[in-house]
């Protein structure tokens, strides 16, 4: 017997091609949120952040295609109240997902290339000696 299409779930898998940061809360968005001002101010990375985000229930993702490193292992925290969700991950996709609705605030707007430093936070460089940029540790980049 077939499955009611109209009680099944549907998520997004993560993979190569795009991942995403969990904002968990008003925290969490609050923490993002000082996380790009810090980067804007104190690094030359010119991205402004934008890009498609999901949103149900307390919890937000920001949706960025991913890096060209697919040597690199994304971090699970990048700090609390954020964490990656990359390869192997997956997010309910808009709609209904286990009693909760899911819907993207900003439908319009097209999944953004990931900011550098984003990108130098979330993913594990194998080789420390090459160059990236230097990644603060959290908290240190949470303004004083």
């Amino acid at each position: 017997m077939a499955a009611d299409p109209a009680q099944c779930s549907f998520g997004m898998a993560m993979g190569d091609r795009f991942f995403a940061i969990r904002l968990d809360g008003e925290f969490g968005f609050e923490q993002f949120h000082s996380m790009a001002k810090y980067a804007m101010f104190t690094t030359d990375d010119e991205s402004d952040w934008t890009t498609r985000f999901l949103h149900g229930d307390n919890t937000t993702w920001a949706l960025y295609l991913s890096p060209e490193f697919p040597e690199r292992h994304p971090r699970a925290s990048l700090g609390e109240g954020l964490s990656l969700v990359g390869r192997g991950g997956w997010l309910p996709a808009p709609g209904d997902f286990s009693g909760t609705r899911y819907r993207y605030l900003n439908a319009q707007v097209r999944i953004a290339e990931a900011p550098r430093f984003i990108a130098g936070l979330g993913f594990e460089v194998p080789d420390p000696d090459e160059e990236i940029r230097n990644i603060l540790e959290f908290p240190s980049w949470l303004p004083h």
